[in-house]
């Protein structure tokens, strides 16, 4: 007589619980990715932003005749913009800086350089 193997089919508990497991640590890692590529675009929208509204006022200042050109600050969007001309043998550099708060509230700023000559 032979015997009959009996064939089980399904998963253990155990398998079943590591699957489980498993699956939520990479659920976990994804959402924590997406919450930091989402800070990342707010960041990089911002900071594009900012960009613009310092070369704006750079070209503003452009148009402007050279021996009207002045110092002066406004607020754009949520952004601050303070802009200096000083006065450096026949150059006029033109200085911009635009502040803004990030998602988590820290501040930011970048600042923008050019110089006009006569």
């Amino acid at each position: 007589m032979s015997k009959k193997h009996i064939l089980q089919q399904g998963f253990t508990l155990g398998e079943v619980m590591m699957a489980v497991l498993i699956l939520a640590l990479c659920v976990v890692a994804v959402s924590g990715f997406l919450g930091w590529l989402s800070r990342s675009s707010a960041f990089t929208d911002r900071m594009g932003t900012a960009c613009g509204l310092g070369q704006a006022k750079i070209e503003e200042l452009l148009t402007v005749k050279y021996s009207d050109m002045a110092s002066g600050n406004d607020t754009v969007s949520g952004f601050t913009r303070q802009w200096t001309v000083t006065t450096n043998g026949s150059l006029k550099i033109l200085d911009v800086t635009v502040n803004w708060s990030s998602y988590d509230g820290a501040h930011r700023s970048i600042t923008l350089t050019d110089a006009i000559g006569r």
